[in-house]
């Protein structure tokens, strides 16, 4: 037996309105007074300043360790990168400049751990 191939008209989808779209351009409903999502909020603000506080520190510490870089005094550099490690560990270019001193001074074993 054989099936007759037909193709779909979509056309008619178009006009289709979800209600969920209606919902998504409403504000969002917070419990302002319930003291968890308060408690919550303010969490979640304090952990963003000491966020943004952590890597302003971790980025003056990384261009003093460039600095050293320049000074081709490498033990120094990677001290530096690592106590901009201790302020911010998403830093990538923390991992990678202190990986390149590493190399610098022949600790091939620790080049490879920060890569």
């Amino acid at each position: 037996m054989f099936w007759k191939k037909t193709s779909t008209n979509y056309s008619k989808w178009d006009y289709f309105t979800s209600s969920s779209e209606e919902e998504e351009e409403a504000e969002p409903i917070l419990p302002k007074n319930d003291p968890n999502f308060i408690a919550l909020e303010k969490d979640v603000e304090d952990r963003h300043k000491r966020r943004v506080e952590g890597r302003k520190i971790a980025t003056k510490l990384k261009e003093e360790g460039n600095d050293f870089m320049k000074k081709r005094d490498f033990l120094k550099a990677i001290d530096r990168y690592t106590d901009a490690l201790e302020h911010c560990r998403d830093m990538k270019e923390l991992y990678t400049n202190r990986a390149l001193a590493q190399i610098k001074l022949g600790n091939y074993e620790k080049a490879i751990k920060d890569c």
